[in-house]
């Protein structure tokens, strides 16, 4: 009897550590709570897309997206100012858009005029979400996965490796998982960073 009890308990925490990573820090958990509210957001911002694109308007406009993304986008909410707003999407501009680092803001203009604004508001959705899901993943490991003991890290170690496994680096895909189970935090940053390669890789694949 006390053996079927340890069964038991033994296949109740691989459920419960299981459920931890669904609810935590899962795909399809953080498609939920972070990239589709963005994506419904961008998508109920409205704009003259027929509208002749001058510099002016441009900064005006991503402006004004950022500013609804962030008022109306679940996990990232904030109530900027219009100056804020404007800084805030020039800022993303600068520090991520393809291009040499002093002109990555003139490269997005003229993208926005060949391809149309939607190529540089899919950008900014990309990398917010990217922040957002790093904040979240950090706060989820701070708060409750680093309270784990090794071998239910392991298993969190598993359900990464099964969901990123075509997407990881050869020398991680040939390591067993329990190499990984007390570097937690730094896996969730390495897939988080593939994951915005990924999707960065696909955005620029529309130019």
């Amino acid at each position: 009897m006390s053996r079927n009890m340890g069964r038991h308990k033994k296949k109740t925490n691989a459920s419960i550590d299981k459920k931890k990573y669904q609810n935590g820090v899962g795909e399809e958990y953080l498609a939920h709570r972070i990239d589709n509210p963005l994506k419904r957001a961008a998508t109920e911002f409205h704009f003259d897309e027929n509208e002749l694109l001058s510099y002016e308007k441009f900064l005006n406009l991503i402006g004004a997206f950022i500013s609804h993304i962030y008022l109306k986008g679940h996990g990232v909410r904030r109530q900027l100012t219009e100056q804020q707003s404007t800084t805030e999407a020039i800022t993303l501009l600068e520090t991520g858009y393809q291009g040499h680092a002093q002109d990555r803001l003139d490269h997005a203009f003229l993208d926005a005029q060949k391809y149309g604004l939607l190529h540089i508001f899919s950008y900014f959705i990309s990398s917010i979400s990217d922040s957002a899901r790093q904040n979240h993943i950090n706060w989820v490991f701070k708060y409750s996965l680093s309270t784990l003991c090794w071998a239910e890290k392991k298993i969190i170690v598993k359900l990464l490796f099964h969901d990123w496994n075509r997407f990881l680096p050869p020398h991680m895909k040939d390591s067993p998982p329990e190499n990984y189970a007390n570097q937690l935090s730094d896996l969730f940053k390495t897939i988080n960073d593939i994951n915005g390669q990924t999707r960065q890789y696909f955005h620029n694949g529309l130019n």
